[in-house]
């Protein structure tokens, strides 16, 4: 498949400081937006396999599952069925305990390592443990720390997490939201007046139904002044192994705003980014870094970054349609790709400087940014506009070639989409 490689590079007003996360130099002002929607939906298709393994009652039994998955329920020399997804595939073997399976292609971790079935994952109890707020379910585990501004600080599977900590960058770690366009705060850090929305603790609450909530003060920022309260809520769809997150932003001032919503992802070097291209190539903000157009699809390779090099970053749309970035990581169980879907926006609407998918490198190659914006919208005194999206974790296939490219990583993950 021939490539089409664009080396970007240039400079723009905003151009960060060494220790940025990211820079748009995007002002204040854009074509008015429609309000948010929650929309956007997460879940995977539905494979089938067949694994034998022990129920919650004694002794061995057989199960069959959609997917690679245990029955429950089985006694001795009795049956159960049960839904699981696994790597797919059919295989047999004995396993005690509720929801396990070792069978020969089976996989006890359901549908975070296949991605393709349905689910028996439990959540492990509590939700709250200290300032953590978890989901625990199957080898995957999601946090998130209400005492560092309601942030995702872990997505892993199997003890790999793709989210850097502080370790790496003091003040740009784990996952966050911020607001767009960033010119009406950002001024080379984040300031003592955004704390409320970035960094300050939020209220932390769960519901009944496992749902997490985290409640932000208000910030007051730009000229004339915003006046902003965020809420994130956090949901599990455990037969898709899929995390829900609705962003809220609620005016708490007395003048219509402006604004747009903005998700980022901190990740570790080395992975490959890929995303739907849209008609326009991305362009760029400053630095220089290599994207490839291959087919449909924007490849970015982290591997190809100059190492020692300075912060780069790219700025596109996404296809019509395709509302979804994927990241690819090595991993010594097998490579993992963290996969993130968002509401479709038409392509300009993210406002000046801004695109629906923007890709920032720090400088030295420390981390890499993958970010989603929504359209700009405008938001009524004392009222409030929802963005939603959703994160899955999966396991590739054994044999999966990670390159730019390759048909096979967009078809796996187009296959985990609903």
């Amino acid at each position: 498949m021939a490539a089409a490689v664009a080396v970007l590079g240039g400079c723009s007003s905003g151009s960060p400081s060494a220790g940025s996360g990211s820079s748009s130099g995007a002002g204040s002002t854009g074509a008015s937006g429609a309000a948010a929607t929650s929309g956007g939906s997460a879940g995977a298709g539905a494979g089938t396999g067949t694994g034998a393994g022990a129920g919650a009652g004694a002794g061995a039994g057989t199960g069959t599952g959609t997917g690679a998955g245990a029955g429950s329920g089985a006694g001795a020399g009795g049956s159960g069925s049960g839904t699981g997804a696994g790597s797919g595939g059919s295989g047999s073997g004995a396993a005690s305990g509720s929801g396990a399976t070792a069978g020969s292609s089976g996989s006890s971790s359901g549908a975070a390592s296949g991605g393709d079935g349905g689910s028996s994952l439990a959540l492990t109890l509590p939700i709250q443990q200290g300032n953590l707020d978890v989901y625990q379910f199957g080898n995957t585990i999601f946090k998130v720390d209400g005492t560092q501004g309601a942030r995702i600080t872990e997505f892993s599977m199997d003890g790999t997490n793709l989210l850097v900590g502080p370790t790496v960058n003091a003040q740009f770690w784990g996952a966050t939201f911020w607001t767009a366009p960033q010119a009406d705060w950002w001024t080379g850090m984040v300031p003592a007046a955004y704390a409320p929305i970035d960094y300050a603790a939020y209220v932390m609450t769960v519901g009944a139904d496992s749902s997490i909530t985290a409640q932000g003060s208000t910030a007051t920022f730009a000229t004339p002044p915003k006046e902003v309260a965020v809420t994130k809520d956090f949901t599990i769809d455990l037969p898709t192994a899929t995390i829900g997150i609705t962003y809220t932003m609620a005016n708490k001032g007395t003048a219509s705003i402006k604004i747009g919503h903005w998700e980022l992802a901190r990740v570790f070097p080395g992975g490959l980014t890929f995303y739907p291209a849209a008609a326009a190539a991305p362009t760029i903000a400053f630095g220089v870094m290599t994207v490839q157009k291959i087919g449909a699809y924007e490849w970015f390779d982290e591997t190809t970054f100059p190492k020692g090099g300075a912060a780069a970053k790219s700025v596109g749309d996404a296809a019509a349609g395709g509302g979804w970035i994927a990241h690819v990581v090595p991993d010594a169980a097998g490579p993992l790709v963290l996969i993130r879907t968002f509401p479709d926006i038409p392509a300009g609407s993210a406002g000046p400087g801004d695109g629906a998918v923007e890709i920032f490198v720090q400088a030295n190659g420390t981390y890499e940014e993958i970010e989603a914006h929504n359209q700009l919208v405008t938001i009524p005194a004392g009222q409030s506009s929802p963005w939603q999206v959703h994160w899955m974790l999966r396991r590739l296939p054994a044999g999966t070639a990670v390159m730019a490219g390759n048909q096979a990583l967009v078809d796996f993950v187009l296959k985990q989409l609903p």
